[in-house]
């Protein structure tokens, strides 16, 4: 993603979202963008120098971080946990199912079909995803003592 982009986003001129933002995540011609209360962004970034908004998903909390998992986007989404969303048609999105999380969800990483998310109040949660729709927890919770 080039400097220009992100330094776009970073003003306010994409989608409306203030730092801190995660576009780590992408598909083809489009960047999906973690946008704070803004929610998921979806931006058409064929033209790097010219970026453009196409289309956002509300998501319930603030959403500070997401990562792309095959067809499938996980949101970090601050109080309200991890949101999962249905990339398969890329300009029409919908959260397909949700997971609280015991605390304030900053981050997610996932491989294969593991995911990891970090967070304030319970350093870090392992989730296993489900038949693309759900999340479980396989019951480890990291706990940081001193948060």
């Amino acid at each position: 993603m080039s400097a220009i982009f992100l330094e776009k986003i970073s003003e306010g001129k994409i989608g409306g979202a203030s730092p801190p933002l995660s576009a780590n995540a992408k598909r083809f011609d489009s960047a999906y963008v973690a946008g704070g209360s803004a929610g998921l962004q979806i931006v058409d970034i064929r033209n790097p120098d010219s970026p453009r908004n196409i289309d956002s998903v509300e998501t319930p909390g603030e959403a500070p971080g997401v990562y792309q998992l095959y067809n499938l986007l996980i949101v970090a989404d601050g109080s309200r946990g991890l949101q999962l969303i249905d990339n398969n048609q890329p300009r029409s999105l919908s959260i397909v199912a949700s997971f609280n999380t015991p605390g304030e969800t900053r981050n997610v990483y996932s491989l294969a079909s593991t995911v990891y998310a970090a967070g304030l109040g319970f350093g870090l949660g392992v989730f296993d995803v489900i038949d693309r729709s759900r999340l479980i927890t396989n019951g480890h919770f990291l706990i940081n003592p001193d948060q």
